[in-house]
């Protein structure tokens, strides 16, 4: 009896140790998947916004463009 418990009690503790290894293991992986998922969003709304600002930057660019068409140049009224 006293032997039965010698190796029980030690190979009791090593199930849990190790049950709870690959729970730690477990989760671990699952939060490095979330992670890695809304890193990958992130990613690809940061092109969206990179891609909105060049055509935001090419609109304002346009528009300078057709203000300064539509200014009379001062240059020709000082060949009067």
């Amino acid at each position: 009896m006293i032997r039965l418990l010698i190796f029980a009690i030690p190979l009791f503790f090593i199930y849990l140790f190790i049950n709870e290894y690959l729970k730690q293991k477990k989760a671990a992986e699952e939060n490095w998947n979330n992670q890695w998922e809304e890193k990958k969003k992130n990613f690809q709304k940061e092109k969206e916004i990179v891609a909105k600002e060049k055509e935001i930057l090419k609109l304002k660019q346009k528009l300078k463009e057709g203000e300064q068409l539509k200014k009379p140049n001062s240059s020709d009224f000082s060949n009067n």
